[in-house]
């Protein structure tokens, strides 16, 4: 896919970090997305659903299709639950 300055414009957004440059925030469509450099959804309720789930010793499975946020959610709930177990 071929990117120009509108496809830029419209993807990014400025953002600081802590070291004092700007990074871009960037929609990700090629691999797990990482909250600090990808727009993504809110995931905290979906993630509190699950941890109910783990709490009570209850199996649930994650079944989509490819593309679809499968490895960025397990991911995200390891972060979620990485104080707690």
């Amino acid at each position: 896919m071929k990117s120009n300055k509108l496809d830029s414009i419209l993807l990014r957004k400025q953002r600081k970090e802590p070291g004092g440059g700007d990074m871009a925030k960037v929609f990700n469509v090629t691999a797990d997305c990482k909250p600090e450099a990808h727009y993504m959804v809110d995931m905290k309720k979906r993630l509190e659903e699950i941890k109910g789930m783990v709490d009570a010793g209850k199996y649930f499975t994650i079944n989509r299709a490819r593309q679809y946020g499968k490895t960025t959610a397990l991911r995200a709930l390891h972060r979620y639950l990485q104080n707690d177990y």
